[in-house]
């Protein structure tokens, strides 16, 4: 005999929002198993590099994918415009991990000799103690939480380093793994199209492009106008490659006069 089952409008809508719920939970694991799988990215920068980086994907005149010991590799080049074939979803999880570390930074010396650079981002507000902390990964990839408030942490020796030893201030690091704050456009036309009819509803968007960003710097030196958070213009990605080209004399000058501070002391 076949039972049959009465789901009365109540029972129905509970069933579908358990179903619903169900289904997004599982979509969820199925994407941190993909991430999990993915190796880690690794940024390749020549020794002599400062300055801003931006990493857009979908080039077809972009970098593969290099094997590395890390994971896998891109190479910082001396424009700091790294354009990558993959895809943003095929190469990155979807933030930073402090636990697992998804992304490095390494120094390639003249010599070959590879140098795991410290990271300086990321953050928030403690609301509980009222103040202001950012992550500091150091060379032996140890994360540590840093506090903005002189009156619960005490500053080091050196003034403009918070928290920082004297060794950790003098090396050259890397700030604000981030999604770019600059929309990077495909082309100028689509981004000129775009400008005229802006005060258009319907306005065509065009093509952006997935972009992040970083800076590499060393924490005492100036570093005004060659910080990637600094650029934040919408722009093509043609005018965003010459604006990169552009900056570098005052790269070259601001490394010059950091090196010219610190041999005098």
């Amino acid at each position: 005999m076949i039972r049959k089952f009465n789901l009365n409008r109540k029972k129905l809508i509970i069933l579908i929002i358990c179903l619903f719920v169900g289904l997004v939970i599982i979509a969820k694991l199925i994407k941190l198993g993909r991430d999990s799988m993915k190796p880690p990215i690794v940024f390749l920068i020549p020794e002599n590099f400062i300055g801003p980086v931006f990493v857009v994907f979908d080039q077809d005149d972009g970098q593969d994918l290099k094997t590395d010991s890390l994971g896998v590799s891109l190479t910082v080049p001396e424009s700091g415009l790294i354009k990558v074939k993959a895809s943003k979803s095929d190469v990155l999880t979807r933030g930073m991990n402090y636990d697992k570390r998804n992304v490095y930074w390494i120094t390639i010396t003249k010599e070959g000799q590879r140098i795991n650079m410290p990271y300086f981002g990321g953050g928030g507000h403690d609301y509980d103690k009222e103040v202001n902390w950012s992550w500091y990964i150091d060379t032996n990839n140890q994360a540590k939480q840093i506090i903005f408030d002189p009156k619960l942490y005490p500053k080091t020796n050196d003034p403009d380093s918070y928290f920082l030893t004297k060794e950790q201030a003098k090396l050259k690091t890397v700030y604000y793994w981030d999604t770019c704050r600059a929309d990077i456009w495909k082309n100028s036309a689509e981004l000129e199209k775009y400008m005229m009819d802006y005060q258009s509803e319907n306005r065509e968007t065009g093509e952006l492009l997935n972009c992040m960003s970083f800076s590499v710097l060393y924490p005492n030196m100036e570093s005004k106008n060659i910080d990637a958070s600094e650029i934040y213009e919408m722009q093509s990605l043609k005018e965003l490659e010459q604006r990169l080209i552009s900056l570098n004399q005052l790269r070259q000058q601001h490394l010059k006069k950091y090196f010219g501070q610190n041999n005098k002391e």
